[in-house]
């Protein structure tokens, strides 16, 4: 959920009536996990100028000690190619706001247009050597391969759906799920509702 701010955090709806109403939403809901909280790093992504991209690969990332500096230094250079070669294209940094040790420390989101754009081929190495200078790949992925201890990856899409309600139906709007594990792409049934993720710019 979000974005917001901690400020806001402090007073988010908390009456009687508004959790009774909340336990009509978590009738659906099959699985909740603990909250993670994500900083937007402004300086560090790129927004495309294409129309809003609904659709998203996630990629997360865990850290060597001490290597985040260097692998965001990296990634500047990901984004000098976005904005040469792919201007149309959203790319966004966000920072896991506590420290942990179980592979959340930094996540890139890239959006699409329509999952279709994940057949077309990779020209990403092709387009950083054009900016950065021949070798520059090969170099910056051995950067990279000594920063990240590892990588887990996942799908998601932007929904609209209607949860009933006893009294009304009631519209949760703009809910990020997890595409792999909690979105039925043929049936658009939401198998597992899970509001894990909290972007706090």
């Amino acid at each position: 959920m979000g974005p917001t701010n901690w400020a806001a955090i402090d007073i988010r709806p908390d009456s009687d009536a508004h959790n009774a109403d909340w336990d009509k939403v978590q009738m659906h809901i099959e699985t909740i996990e603990p909250p993670t909280y994500w900083s937007g790093d402004a300086e560090n992504l790129h927004i495309g100028t294409s129309e809003a991209q609904e659709k998203s690969t996630v990629w997360m990332f865990d850290f060597e000690p001490g290597k985040a500096t260097l692998w965001v230094e990296q990634l500047k250079k990901i984004k000098a190619v976005y904005e040469a070669k792919r201007p149309n294209k959203t790319m966004f940094l966000g920072w896991n706001t506590h420290a942990n040790t179980d592979g959340q420390d930094a996540v890139l989101i890239f959006g699409h247009d329509k999952w279709a754009d994940k057949d077309a081929p990779n020209t990403i190495a092709k387009e950083f050597e054009s900016v950065h200078g021949v070798g520059s790949w090969h170099r910056f992925l051995e950067v990279i391969d000594d920063c990240v201890r590892g990588r887990n990856d996942w799908i998601r899409e932007l929904v609209d759906f209607y949860v009933q309600a006893t009294s009304a139906t009631r519209l949760i709007n703009s809910f990020f799920c997890r595409g792999e594990r909690y979105l039925n792409f043929l049936t658009g049934r939401l198998f597992n509702l899970v509001s894990t993720d909290l972007i706090v710019l």
